[in-house]
């Protein structure tokens, strides 16, 4: 007996979750658990068979790429399998890095579970229900956002807020596209415009991006801008792809760059007023997701290779801030920037990874996200009406780049020396901040090594 590709999407990431928040008390077990599992799923997807032959029905548990559920078919593409491998990867090196850096006991269990309805929401054919799976998966990661921090509800309430607004709209969007009478291209374009902001953040829709900054454990920023993210970006990308007409509809267009502008303005302006570290870094992250936003009106098949190496290099950088922030925090509620002051002298190797991932995450030049964002400025020279768009968005840039050295400033003065750097935290401070910053390094100069696989997974789609 066999199941279809699909099923092993669905319910392995739910028996996953099951068994590591039975280990929650456990952190670091938990966290084991969730490794593993995500392993043995990443394994287990690769061997599918999309098309098995008689063969390879008879001997696989899981063959097939399709599976019917209450009479909706979920496909499972070769597209969507090397999408949810990259998750998967990503989660491993999530759960890799709360083995040393807890992120609350939701955090393994809920990035697992929430997998599963994200996924799904791919798979599913019929927008409607893409949807309400997504809603479901957003929904379900909420805990992980909370911490188990009963204070602190701003960020889960926003996130989830934000989940319930746009999907509403995304479901009258989609009950208006199967009629595709011209009189309602105008209404449906706002809606989706509507939709969109919201989900990524553009402007006026951006008050749920500091709040997860400033009050969750800083990997969960890096899961929710990371691989969950990429899951959002694919369904609005699937839905420009469904109904090539938005691509050449100057509303959408318009009202997309527009928003997106908008918001790598703010992001820049809250960066140059930010007092505190999580304030400056979720600025930054609001200029990134504006540039992303903005990959969505440069063309489906070009904004699409545009957006999956901006994720990439995002995530990288969301790592490696959060590594440079849980060393130097040790486990207080350290945040603003004279909080940090001589952290410079007593830890410049995790102060010089901080500022790396925060560069990156600018998209200056010598860092990791400095090709992406040099390929979606290099677009909008061939993009109509877009030519001042390049100089508004360098200065932004340039804006973000002198609020972080303002940032950096105190932390290269004298201050207290550090009674807890020796020992072993003498080498973690020292030898994993190395470490991560050559990777950083590494990834920055030599984007050939990993670019060609992103470019390969977005010629699976379109």
């Amino acid at each position: 007996m066999n199941f279809s590709g699909p099923l092993l999407l669905l319910i392995a990431p739910l028996a996953a979750a099951v068994i590591t928040w039975l280990l929650c008390r456990w952190h670091r077990l938990s966290a084991l658990a969730g490794i593993a599992a995500a392993w043995l799923l990443w394994a287990a997807l690769v061997a599918v068979p999309l098309q098995p032959t008689a063969v390879e029905q008879s001997a696989r548990l899981f063959a097939g790429d399709t599976f019917l559920i209450f009479g909706r078919a979920l496909l499972l593409t070769e597209g969507v399998r090397q999408l949810a491998i990259f998750m998967f990867a990503g989660l491993i090196l999530l759960f890799l890095l709360s083995i040393r850096f807890p992120q609350g006991r939701h955090f393994v269990p809920g990035a697992l579970a929430a997998l599963s309805p994200l996924t799904a929401s791919l798979m599913m054919e019929q927008f409607a229900f893409s949807a309400l799976l997504l809603l479901v998966g957003m929904a379900v990661l909420v805990p992980v956002i909370q911490a188990e921090q009963p204070g602190l509800t701003r960020a889960a309430i926003r996130f989830l807020l934000m989940a319930v607004l746009a999907v509403p709209l995304f479901l009258i969007a989609g009950w208006m596209l199967a009629d595709t009478q011209m009189v309602q291209q105008a209404q449906l374009a706002r809606l989706l415009i509507i939709s969109i902001a919201i989900l990524l953040a553009g402007f006026p829709f951006h008050i749920w991006v500091s709040p997860i900054f400033t009050d969750s454990p800083p990997l969960v920023s890096a899961l929710l801008f990371g691989p969950v993210q990429l899951v959002l970006i694919t369904f609005i990308f699937r839905i420009i792809w469904d109904y090539p007409w938005l691509a050449s509809s100057a509303l959408f267009l318009g009202f997309l760059r527009q928003s997106a502008a908008a918001a790598v303005v703010v992001g820049a302006l809250l960066a140059l007023t930010a007092d505190q570290f999580s304030r400056l870094l979720s600025s930054l992250l609001l200029l990134d997701m504006g540039m992303l936003m903005l990959t969505l009106t440069v063309g489906p098949d070009r904004g699409w290779a545009l957006a999956l190496p901006l994720l990439v290099a995002r995530f990288a950088s969301l790592l490696i801030i959060a590594v440079s922030l849980s060393l130097l925090r040790r486990g207080r509620p350290l945040d603003r920037y004279r909080d940090f002051q001589g952290a410079g002298r007593r830890r410049p190797f995790t102060v010089a990874l901080l500022a790396f991932g925060a560069l990156s995450l600018i998209g200056l030049p010598l860092t990791a996200g400095f090709s992406s964002r040099y390929a979606l400025l290099n677009s909008f020279q061939h993009q109509p009406g877009t030519l001042g768009l390049p100089i508004l968005l360098i200065s932004a840039m340039l804006c973000a780049a002198y609020g972080l050295f303002r940032s950096m400033t105190p932390l290269l003065l004298e201050g207290e020396t550090d009674s807890t750097a020796s020992g072993v935290n003498r080498v973690e401070s020292r030898a994993l901040p190395a470490l991560l910053l050559l990777l950083g390094l590494g990834f920055a100069f030599f984007p050939h090594w990993w670019q060609p696989t992103v470019q390969r997974l977005a010629a699976l789609f379109g």
